[in-house]
């Protein structure tokens, strides 16, 4: 426009398009803006002559080359590769009568002096501009005898004409309920247009693709080629397998598919190979096997988590079609490994892949994955030798790289002897590598906002910084809150729950209640010890507000944290009050329902009407499987609908009840402990003592009828009575069921951990008792042998380590010498124990807990027996 105005034409290339731009944008004082259009004024008379009215065939000249000015500047928009004009939309070039008036023609004339004939003309050609551009791209996209047989151009238009969501399901959706199909079409062009074209089907629209092509071959498989088959195997590859009963069976489909598709492919190659053999006609092309199709069956076989689907497409693509693993299969199965905690197994074909070949040499992809296998190991030392090759072989590390590098040693620093005793200073280093991060300014993807923030959150909470981690989830949460309510669609304000589900994250929750745990007003944060992690620890507490507001566009809806008002926390008592309300304000989906502020003193009104729907359950059951399983159906629908259980989760719960074991405040664990956890044999006494009870009440309605002794009816309207305040509280009990979760072999230890810290032997006692009660439960026989003797293992530790602290050595060394042949007792695990020993000089039990512990031969074990006997 700038350069029309100066009389220059939009084809010159003295005045870049930057510049362009750039002067476009400048703000234009009103003394000048007055003088361009006094010099347009001039200029326009000059042209005409003194008559103010011009002719149409003037105004179609200028609109004409407003056009060719649009059409140029569009194609070099298009082209542009700059940064400042990739957020500028064609959308955005003025109309072309804002165009008409910018040039002072609408002092002197309007479009209404234009003629009917003009004006429909230029209507005409802006309609057959667009109509021209458009049925471009489709043709592009769809053979024009695909868009003849749908004969929808709203609906090519609405799934294809947008690049970033281009959705091809209504497109199949039209072509399968058409009458032709793909019947009579080109086979190279049909396999030219699903050529990495077709993308993001669901399962049902690849089936109906499937179906299509084959009837387009009229079902001969030989005609099925290559092109075809990496187009079902990526669509099926993209799909994302779920977690519930329903998905679980898409997903066997899907498999299944997967396994139907390459048997297929196995009748195509003996059918060519018998007409080969036969001379049966020409020769036949074979479809190739490629490496595509293998990486979409591993892709979606570790995505499912199925080790036998995995090794059933690795076994049969390596004997059969003699494709072997590459790097990116390879990568794969050791995100696979990652994701099942083998990490032996994920170490050994990491080996492989650098000793394998240069062409299986792990990428930057491959060490990122191995760096997840380091935080889960903890292992500081081996990340940083990873880290060392990373950049021994010139190998470029991305955004994530240094993330998880900073994840690792945080993680690393939560124990002390992993972290050789110098926590702090592997923290230390963990900042260094976000700062390096931040100096080099990659280009960052939409997740690596998230992963950045969970990093250093991780830095924060494992060294105790509860102000920076307050500070760091409030700017998060508030930054996605408004990033959420700016594109959402519905009413904001009756929403909220929604929306809030959709903005808390269980990671930076947990992270959150680890730094309240970690609480110490005493201790000095890592990053106050140098210039730049002051600035930058400065620079995040700058965006906290301690009132928990943040300022948004809608001032109807206002973002709230319920953070106490203050910036600085230094009491127990405030940690403890902060961390209840953060906690119930996730659990709750932001606040909106308020299902947590009843308590078991006072029964409320609801449960009454439970009493009414669980008599249903009780009468329709079959028996007592059956009604436990109608009472869990409906509390796990009531705890999708009332509790945010995204966040609501066993390691979130495990945190959140440490926070009073590190404070020391016993009653504070309890409540918690009570109000949030049940325990699966207090829960299957209930269900059977409430279904005996329904059962009895059914048996007493019906008999009352035919009692006539007043002595029999007085004695049966107490026990009625009776029983009935039973039933109600075992419905109370039920009705909590959907914000507790059930306590298992991690939580247990977590309650003598807690009994150890306070010195409560009864706590202990009961923890034992309820433990063993627990190991006869279904859920516990259901784990695998090694998998149990490790948790029983892991809680006789602990009840050493009580025992110890209680100074009942015997005890203790009784738990040790009865489980020795069950238990590897390691010296780490009885440390406390034989330092108390050395303590009271108790030579003998000394010599016997490291005979123990260094598992002597087989004639030393004799001399256990008998020491034990005198023991």
């Amino acid at each position: 426009m700038y350069m029309v105005r100066c009389g220059l034409k939009p084809n010159v290339p003295c005045l870049s398009l930057e510049l362009a731009f750039a002067l476009s944008k400048r703000p234009i004082n009103r003394r000048f803006r007055s003088t361009l259009q006094i010099e347009d004024d001039g200029n326009i008379m000059e042209t005409f002559g003194k008559d103010k009215r011009i002719s149409s065939e003037e105004v179609e000249f200028k609109l004409e080359q407003l056009r060719e000015f649009t059409k140029n500047l569009k194609s070099r928009i298009h082209n542009a590769k700059s940064p400042m004009l990739a957020n500028y939309k064609v959308n955005d070039v003025p109309s072309i009568q804002e165009e008409a008036r910018t040039f002072g023609i609408s002092r002197n004339i309007s479009l209404e002096n234009v003629s009917p004939v003009t004006k429909k003309n230029s209507s005409t050609n802006l309609s057959s501009l667009i109509q021209s551009s458009f049925l471009e791209k489709v043709n592009y996209l769809v053979p024009k005898v695909i868009r003849e047989r749908i004969a929808d151009d709203d609906v090519l238009a609405k799934s294809l004409l947008d690049k970033s969501q281009r959705n091809w399901v209504p497109i199949i959706d039209k072509l399968y309920t058409s009458d032709k199909r793909l019947k009579n079409t080109d086979p190279k062009e049909i396999s030219a247009w699903v050529k990495g074209t077709i993308k993001f089907l669901p399962f049902h629209s690849i089936l109906q693709l499937d179906e299509m092509l084959l009837e387009q071959i009229d079902g001969d498989v030989v005609k099925f080629n290559t092109h075809m088959y990496e187009c079902i195997f990526t669509n099926l590859g993209n799909l994302r397998p779920g977690s519930s009963i329903q998905n679980a069976t898409i997903n066997d489909k899907v498999i299944l598919k997967m396994k139907n598709l390459l048997e297929r492919y196995d009748d195509t190659l003996k059918i060519i190979e018998e007409r080969h053999a036969k001379n049966e006609g020409p020769p036949l092309r074979k479809p190739k096997m490629t490496q595509l199709i293998f990486n979409n069956c591993l892709k979606y076989s570790s995505k499912c988590s199925s080790f036998k689907d995995m090794e059933y497409f690795i076994v049969k693509f390596k004997d059969i079609y003699d494709i072997s693993p590459n790097k990116q299969n390879l990568t794969t199965v050791i995100q696979f490994y990652s994701r099942k905690e083998m990490t032996k197994q994920a170490w050994n074909t990491f080996d492989t892949m650098k000793f394998l070949s240069t062409k299986h040499f792990p990428d930057i992809r491959t060490y990122n994955t191995m760096l997840q296998v380091c935080e889960k190991e903890k292992n500081f030392p081996k990340a940083l030798d990873l880290f060392q090759e990373i950049q021994d072989h010139n190998i470029k590390p991305t955004t994530d790289t240094y993330i998880m590098m900073a994840r690792v040693l945080a993680t690393s620093s939560s124990n002390d002897i992993v972290s050789e005793g110098k926590p702090s200073s592997l923290r230390l280093l963990g900042w260094k590598y976000l700062h390096e991060l931040e100096e080099k300014k990659f280009y960052r993807h939409k997740n690596d906002e998230l992963n950045l923030f969970l990093a250093m959150m991780a830095l924060a909470a494992y060294d105790g910084d509860v102000e920076l981690s307050r500070a760091l989830y409030y700017v998060f949460i508030g930054k996605k809150y408004k990033t959420v309510c700016a594109h959402w669609n519905g009413n904001i304000s009756k929403d909220q729950d929604k929306i809030w589900k959709s903005v808390l994250l269980p990671e930076m929750l947990n992270y959150l209640m680890l730094a309240y745990a970690k609480f110490d007003p005493k201790k000095l944060p890592v990053l106050s010890g140098y210039e730049k992690g002051i600035e930058l620890r400065r620079r995040l507490l700058g965006e906290f507000d301690s009132a928990g507001r943040l300022d948004d566009t809608n001032k109807s809806v206002r973002f709230k944290l319920p953070f106490l008002p203050i910036s600085d926390l230094n009491l127990e008592a405030q940690v403890l009050a902060e961390s209840n309300a953060i906690w119930n304000f996730n659990l709750e989906n932001g606040g909106t329902f308020r299902t947590l502020t009843s308590t078991n003193e006072t029964i409320p009104e609801d449960v009454k009407k439970d009493e009414q729907l669980f008599d249903y359950f009780a009468r329709e059951a079959n028996d007592l499987n059956d009604f436990k399983f109608k009472i869990m159906y409906e509390v796990t629908k009531r705890q999708k609908n009332d509790i945010n259980v995204k966040v609501f989760n066993k390691i979130s719960l495990y945190t959140y009840l440490t926070i009073p074991i590190n404070l020391k405040h016993q009653q504070e664990f309890l409540r918690r402990l009570t109000v949030f956890t049940f325990q699966q044999h207090e829960f299957e006494a209930v269900i059977k003592r409430l279904y005996e009870s329904y059962c009895n009440l059914f048996l007493t309605d019906h008999i009352g009828q035919k009692c006539t002794s007043d002595e029999t009816i007085s004695t049966n309207e107490v026990d009625v009575k009776k029983e009935s305040r039973l039933r109600m509280d075992d419905i109370w009990y039920i009705t909590c069921l959907e914000y507790k979760i059930m306590m298992d072999s991690t939580m247990y230890e977590l309650v003598m951990k807690a009994a150890t810290e306070f010195q409560n032997e009864e706590l202990a006692k009961k923890v034992w008792n309820d433990r063993g009660k627990f190991r006869t439960t279904i859920p516990f026989l259901q784990t695998d042998q090694r998998t149990r003797i490790s948790k029983d293992q892991k809680f006789a530790h602990f009840m050493v380590e009580f025992f110890t602290k209680q100074g009942k050595y015997s005890d203790a060394m009784a738990i040790v010498l009865s489980s020795k042949n069950r238990f590897n007792w390691s010296y780490s695990m009885v440390r406390n124990l034989h330092k108390a020993l050395e303590e009271i000089e108790d030579r003998n039990n000394v010599e016997i807990l490291l005979d123990v512990v260094n598992k002597k031969s087989h004639a030393n074990a004799l001399k256990w027996e008998e020491r034990e006997l005198k023991f």
